[in-house]
């Protein structure tokens, strides 16, 4: 049961933990095939199937995309192609400074493109980072 909270007329639910991301995004392509979360990442939780796959082998299971040490913001995310390309739109959370406090870089200053390419067993990847904002930003991929 989840915590909830009332102040005033309006009700709060206190969120402690993302939700499982049931419906993996899966590219194939000949004897390849690879699972992916919606953010276009492989994570290792669990008894998770995601993973890059070869013949029925698995090569890769865990490949994360962090911008100064924590996951981007999901926006959308879609296969195309037959399945061999998978397209994933993200932005920046609140970066914040050292102190802990200041905002650095203010939420969805930063649009974050990541396509991945699976073609001839091989999983390309390209990511795009767009400054959105009007002073310029040091992040670390």
């Amino acid at each position: 049961m989840p915590d909830t909270i009332k102040i005033g007329d309006k009700w709060y639910v206190a969120v402690t933990e993302a939700r499982i991301d049931d419906d993996p995004q899966v590219l194939k392509h000949g004897e390849t095939f690879v699972m992916f979360d919606r953010f276009g990442d492989l994570q290792a939780l669990g008894s998770s199937d995601q993973g890059l796959y070869h013949e029925d082998t698995r090569y890769l299971s865990q490949q994360l995309l962090l911008i100064d040490g924590v996951r981007p913001m999901y926006l959308s995310s879609s296969p195309k192609d037959d399945n061999s390309l998978l397209i994933i739109e993200l932005m920046n959370p609140d970066l914040r400074a050292a102190d802990g406090q200041t905002v650095r870089v203010a939420k969805g200053s930063l649009h974050i493109f990541r396509s991945k390419l699976l073609w001839q067993a091989s999983c390309y990847e390209h990511i795009r980072v767009t400054n959105h904002g009007r002073e310029a930003v040091s992040a670390k991929l």
